[in-house]
Formats: C-alpha cells, structure tokens, sequence
C-alpha cells in the first residue's frame, strides 16, 4: 500500500489554519466589545468605524483568501 502525499505539507495546513483561527478570534473579541460609533460613544465616531471597518474587512478578504487558496491547493491534488 503506497503513502498518499499531498500538495502542502500537513504540518504548513496546521500552521496556517492556527494563524486564520487567531485572526477571527481576534476579531470576534473586538466586534463583541463593540463597534465606534455605533454601540461605543466616540467623538470622532464616522471615522473610528470607518478605520474599523477598513481594517476588519481587509482582514476578512485576507482570511477567506487564504481559505480559499488552501482548498484549491487541497482539491486540485
């Protein structure tokens, strides 16, 4: 019976579903404290959830595109 290998080393599929994990748990952390402006009062309020929002949805588009590049590598063995 042959070894079956993969595309991607097990080890890097760990590594990299780690890293996506603590990104979303990171943002799940800041979302649930709230979001400026809209449940925390801020004087600058527009433009603290504007940066927050920026930021989170980059974030987003850099998980799911990592995601989304995992699976293709995964499928495509």
């Amino acid at each position: 019976m042959s070894k079956i290998t993969l595309p991607i080393d097990p080890e890097n599929i760990y590594t990299e579903l780690e890293h996506l994990e603590k990104m979303i748990v990171g943002w799940r952390e800041k979302v649930g404290k709230g979001l400026p402006g809209v449940d925390l009062p801020a004087a600058d309020a527009e433009e603290k959830l504007d940066a927050f929002l920026r930021q989170f949805t980059g974030e987003l588009l850099f998980v799911s595109g990592k995601c989304n590049n995992l699976a293709v590598i995964l499928s495509e063995r």
